[in-house]
């Protein structure tokens, strides 16, 4: 094993112990956790790692806030990919950032959020802020710093407060920060992240079909189902109800698309095209019902009001964090095999839960 590898941890360890030496500061307390929106100029959401369930749970505090205080600027840094998203759907100023930014680029940023109007509020979801994070924060040292990570000082709101002991879905710690600014929303609901074109387009790769569709596969290696679950999910589906199965694949898992193909009855299979993250959103809109792992397409799900299954870790509290949440349909399922990590989930537990959710439909 190269040296490198064996060092990063501690490397890492040292640089962030170095920045927040360098760059951490006191936060200005607030009284009794509260402030005021309406006094504020200028929020600003940080979103460089690109997370589209994060940003479709987002969008319900982007939209509150646009309507409850026309005149506050709202800011969003988020890479390329989410441009689209942010700019022409939620309708909010967006600088693009890179994942792992410079310093200089960073102090870049600052200045032109700056010249819009001085940064009051500044909101990170990363669980542990790195020195780049640190480092944005005290360019700009807003009144408000939103964020997550307990170890450091210059956070004065922690959005889900100081321990790993999750007690609500992420979108309620959100609703408690409208509150603590002031605002109380009586009414809300996801912002659904496509547009009409896109929904129109969906329309037609489904030509009518009622469908059910199965997204397999999250980012990390945990999060993805092993093929026999998934073949023994599909061919319950295929078996129990007359719904279109729609395997929600990218490219990149042609092999798997390729087995379910010769292993499934292909008539009843839709597979979709290279899709955009709206036409992505929209195709899931267009779904009778999902069943998926932990990732985006459960919130993007919840959004359309589309029924959803959603498979998750069997252990710690990470998924009253990410479930579906408050706003999913009243028959969408949580769904978690004791000590189990969602790879290891086996079909034969999920089953009974399967079929009461089918039921359900």
């Amino acid at each position: 094993m190269r040296l490198s590898l064996l060092y990063k941890p501690l490397l890492n360890a040292l640089r962030f112990k170095l920045a927040r030496w360098r760059y951490d500061y006191a936060g200005k307390p607030l009284p009794q956790g509260k402030f005021s929106f309406a006094k504020l100029r200028h929020v600003v959401l940080v979103k460089s790692d690109g997370k589209l369930g994060d940003t479709q749970i987002i969008s319900l505090f982007i939209d509150v806030l646009k309507r409850s205080c026309p005149q506050l600027k709202l800011s969003v840094l988020c890479p390329v990919s989410m441009r689209d998203i942010y700019a022409d759907i939620l309708k909010v100023n967006v600088l693009e950032v890179k994942k792992r930014p410079s310093f200089a680029e960073l102090r870049d940023i600052v200045s032109r959020l700056e010249a819009l109007a001085p940064v009051d509020m500044l909101i990170s979801t990363e669980r542990l802020m790195r020195p780049r994070d640190l480092y944005l924060a005290f360019l700009c040292k807003p009144e408000v710093l939103v964020g997550m990570d307990a170890k450091v000082r210059c956070i004065n709101y922690q959005l889900v407060g100081s321990d790993e002991d999750f007690k609500q879905h992420i979108l309620c710690y959100f609703l408690d920060l409208l509150k603590a600014g002031g605002l109380e929303p009586r009414e809300y609901g996801y912002h659904k992240l496509f547009r009409d074109a896109e929904l129109q387009y969906a329309k037609k790769l489904f030509a009518g079909a009622e469908a059910i569709g199965i997204l397999p596969f999250g980012a990390a290696a945990d999060k993805r189902l092993s093929y026999e679950t998934i073949l023994s999910i599909c061919r319950y589906l295929q078996s129990h109800t007359s719904l279109t199965l729609v395997p929600l694949l990218t490219a990149a898992e042609e092999e798997t698309l390729s087995r379910l193909k010769a292993d499934l009855d292909p008539q009843r299979l839709l597979l979709l095209p290279k899709l955009s993250i709206p036409e992505f959103a929209a195709c899931i809109a267009c779904l009778k019902a999902l069943v998926s792992v932990d990732t985006a397409g459960v919130h993007l799900a919840v959004a359309a009001g589309i029924p959803v299954l959603g498979l998750y870790q069997g252990f710690g509290t990470e998924a009253i964090l990410w479930q579906p949440g408050p706003l999913a349909t009243q028959n969408s399922v949580l769904f978690r095999e004791s000590g189990k990590v969602i790879s290891a989930i086996s079909y034969a537990a999920l089953e009974p839960e399967l079929e009461k959710f089918v039921q359900g439909l």
